[in-house]
């Protein structure tokens, strides 16, 4: 039953939206989802660069 609401939630959002506007709003959320990857990939790669520095520099000393 759940799903049930969550399903006609959906298409009670779809009415709302004109059909105009669904182009813009899938190129948003894309948009805000590759830039959260690449955010999150950078930190990542940062911080694996760090580590790496961190145990290069203790195994020298």
């Amino acid at each position: 039953m759940p799903l049930e609401l969550k399903h006609d939630s959906f298409i009670s959002l779809l009415n709302v939206i004109k059909p105009t506007t669904l182009p813009h709003i899938i190129t948003a959320t894309f948009v805000e989802l590759s830039s959260a990857i690449t955010r999150a990939y950078i930190i990542s790669l940062s911080l694996s660069l760090s580590l790496s520095l961190f145990l290069f520099l203790k195994s020298q000393s």
